[in-house]
């Protein structure tokens, strides 16, 4: 896996230099609601909720500041 990593980030880096933003937040935005998990942050909230806690900030730190700040509140 990181052998592809690396050759994807040498090889295609330079054809998404030009890559208008918009098109990159679509990208990303298409494939935001595979990674949110509704069903398993219900189930967190039943079991502890102080671990649903973590998870909610997590989520809202990385979504409105970055991942460093999601991950330092979690």
């Amino acid at each position: 896996m990181a052998v592809t990593v690396i050759l994807c980030l040498e090889l295609f880096t330079r054809l998404l230099y030009y890559t208008p933003m918009a098109i990159l937040a679509s990208i990303i935005l298409s494939a935001l609601p595979g990674l949110i998990d509704i069903r398993e942050a219900c189930y967190i909230w039943k079991v502890d909720k102080f671990d649903f806690l973590a998870c909610i900030g997590a989520f809202f730190g990385v979504l409105f500041v970055s991942v460093e700040t999601g991950l330092l509140v979690a």
